[in-house]
């Protein structure tokens, strides 16, 4: 079954007062939300930062899906963009503050998104037969004023006052701010001129 793209901008039907805030905060936000996200909602530009993060080529883009939930479905959890292919459910956020909580958030965006794909597929869990599932990728890609590394691989395990084995989460997160990662973006046009524009608005 296709599923359906269902990118679409953050809307702010419920945060109409906070499109006036003095310090222009949550406006500055809006708009950065709104570029990635219709950035990479087109194929050619999601195949391309795929095949940059995984050091492949890629050109068929009929088979990639864009596979974002819908804010009318979870407003407040769901990451900017989320991408099926190869077997793989990739998740990019973007963030232009540090924020360590990364991993759990994309554990929830992970579970979120293969709830939407199981009921799009009217796949059920309740049967004896396992449910195959794809493999998850979870990149943050940071564009903040802070100085941080050009990757950090923050783990769900440092959260745990008990350390447990066996059970963990990664978010990658990938700074592209101030020439972080000249590499990747020279290796993805969309993404590098994302950053440009956002250097520029500031």
């Amino acid at each position: 079954m296709k599923l359906k793209i269902a990118s679409v901008q953050k809307n702010n039907i419920t945060n109409q007062g906070e499109n006036h805030m003095p310090n222009g905060n949550y406006v500055q936000r809006n708009h950065k939300d709104t570029v990635f996200n219709d950035l990479f909602s087109d194929k050619r530009n999601a195949l391309s930062l795929y095949n940059a993060l995984n050091g492949t080529d890629y050109e068929d883009t009929d088979s990639l899906e864009i596979v974002t939930l819908s804010d009318a479905i979870y407003m407040h959890g769901k990451n900017d963009v989320s991408v099926l292919f190869q077997n793989r459910l990739t998740l990019w956020e973007h963030q232009s503050t540090l924020n360590y909580n990364m991993p759990l958030r994309g554990l929830i965006y992970y579970a979120h998104n293969i709830d939407g794909i199981l009921e799009a597929k009217g796949i059920k869990l309740y049967g004896k037969k396992l449910v195959k599932i794809p493999g998850p990728d979870y990149y943050v890609f940071y564009n903040g004023r802070e100085d941080t590394p050009e990757r950090q691989d923050l783990k769900l395990s440092d959260a745990f006052p008990v350390p447990r084995e066996g059970y963990e989460w990664t978010a990658h997160m990938l700074n592209v701010s101030r020439g972080g990662n000249r590499n990747l973006l020279k290796s993805c046009p969309a993404l590098n001129g994302y950053v440009t524009l956002i250097e520029y608005i500031r």
